[in-house]
């Protein structure tokens, strides 16, 4: 029986691209690949159930809205409105990639393809989800992308963010498997007369990835 905690998770869960998938293969996502979840369970060192309730895409609003009513988790408690002087409450899409939740662990996983990590965009969004309500739960932050970033600064990081038994704080990663074996990825992209890439490239081709 799902926990308190992921029972108000789900509720908050009214991404489009969710519930579209799911009709369109015929049934709910319910459960997550055991191969992801074992890299999950060996990168953070804690068991995680084979039924962990997720959702990709999910707003901070959501989560700041749901994790506001810990450690019982009822949403329909306070019926007042709630002061948001400290801007908690944003009204945008600012979201967690995906986000895996069970009993009272909430993970939060931030994904990479071929783009680079930002330092600042990461910190942005540490510092929303530092502002969460404290409360009888427990929480990771997990990046991951087809190679482990190399140069990333974490000294502003929360402690709950970064691996606890490291002597240098160190963030969790799992490695994200891309494309189609045997198949090379493509990209394409605004470029100059000369091919090179450009954001301000009145051309564009495409490029192996």
């Amino acid at each position: 029986m799902p926990s308190p905690l992921v029972n108000a998770l789900s509720r908050f869960n009214r991404k489009e691209r969710f519930w579209l998938l799911s009709d369109a293969i015929g049934v709910p996502f319910l459960s997550l690949s055991p191969l992801f979840l074992d890299k999950l369970q060996q990168e953070l060192n804690a068991s995680i159930p084979a039924d962990a309730w997720w959702a990709f895409d999910y707003h901070i609003d959501w989560l700041h809205a749901a994790l506001h009513f810990s450690p019982n988790f009822d949403l329909l408690s306070e019926p007042a409105p709630k002061p948001n002087a400290e801007k908690w409450i944003q009204g945008t899409q600012e979201d967690v990639d995906l986000i895996v939740a069970f009993e009272k662990t909430i993970i939060f996983i931030e994904a990479k393809l071929s783009t680079s990590w930002s330092a600042a965009q990461l910190e942005r969004k540490l510092k929303r989800l530092r502002s969460l309500p404290a409360g009888d739960y427990q929480r990771y932050f997990v990046l991951t992308s087809p190679s482990r970033p190399k140069k990333l600064d974490t000294s502003k990081w929360p402690e709950w963010s970064l691996k606890p038994a490291a002597s240098t704080p160190t963030f969790y990663h799992i490695p994200l498997r891309s494309g189609v074996e045997g198949v090379d990825s493509l990209l394409v992209s605004r470029c100059l007369s000369d091919n090179t890439k450009s954001e301000n490239g009145d051309h564009w081709n495409i490029y192996p990835e």
